[in-house]
């Protein structure tokens, strides 16, 4: 809470326009006493229960919204008081869906020539298929024979794709996620270096639940044009 507040109180005291408030930290008395809300969620009625509950595991988040094009003080500020190694992005895990295990495996043993085929099988599917044999019978089903044979005679290629479905294809940077560490990170989690920022985190999933159970804590700091507009706007 005191941290979050810090932040808040430095954004407002350094031309960082900051938003009002918002999600479940705005139904928390004390983060309105702190000044990190302007809402009192007495007046409004809000729900405590939104931002705390027994049920919840991980510890409570507040979302905080800033101007796009002056956050990035935000993040300086944290390094200089906390430590340039004790600061870092939360890592992001992108991880193979159906359609693009497909995609990229018979990429790279064909290039380009099978690729007309390939994207109209893909075009059966929906992003967000989950069953990989489902998936077979789907092209069989909407494509008929020539999509049953092309399965057969590529068996190898799809074998690969059914192994691939799941594992990290890609990595980047958490769109506002920041670690704050009591020392240097790499005592606590394994860093990376993406550009020229540090990023740490785990890949189970993206929770951020093992970086908690390393005794670090996630903020979410997070670039909102509608902040960077009214801030021109004012």
């Amino acid at each position: 809470f005191l941290i979050v507040a810090d932040i808040v109180n430095y954004a407002e005291n350094n031309d960082v326009m900051c938003g009002c408030g918002r999600g479940s930290g705005a139904g928390s008395l004390v983060v309105c006493l702190l000044g990190i809300t302007k809402i009192d969620p007495i007046k409004y009625g809000l729900y405590f229960e939104r931002f705390l509950n027994e049920k919840r595991l991980d510890p409570p988040d507040i979302d905080l919204d800033f101007d796009s094009k002056t956050r990035y003080k935000i993040e300086l500020y944290l390094k200089e008081k906390y430590g340039i190694n004790a600061v870092s992005h939360v890592i992001s895990f992108g991880t193979f869906g159906i359609k693009n295990s497909i995609k990229d495996v018979f990429r790279v043993y064909f290039g380009t020539d099978k690729k007309d085929c390939v994207d109209r099988l893909s075009k059966c599917l929906e992003d967000d298929e989950d069953d990989f044999d489902e998936a077979l019978k789907k092209m069989v089903t909407l494509e008929g024979k020539w999509a049953e044979d092309f399965i057969a005679d590529h068996k190898t290629q799809f074998d690969i794709s059914r192994v691939l479905v799941g594992k990290i294809r890609h990595y980047s940077k958490h769109a506002g996620g920041v670690i704050i560490a009591p020392d240097s990170l790499e005592k606590f989690i394994p860093i990376m270096r993406i550009g020229d920022d540090i990023t740490t985190g785990y890949p189970e999933g993206g929770d951020t639940r093992l970086m908690t159970d390393a005794g670090l804590m996630k903020f979410d700091l997070l670039g909102l044009n509608a902040c960077t507009i009214i801030n021109g706007t004012l």
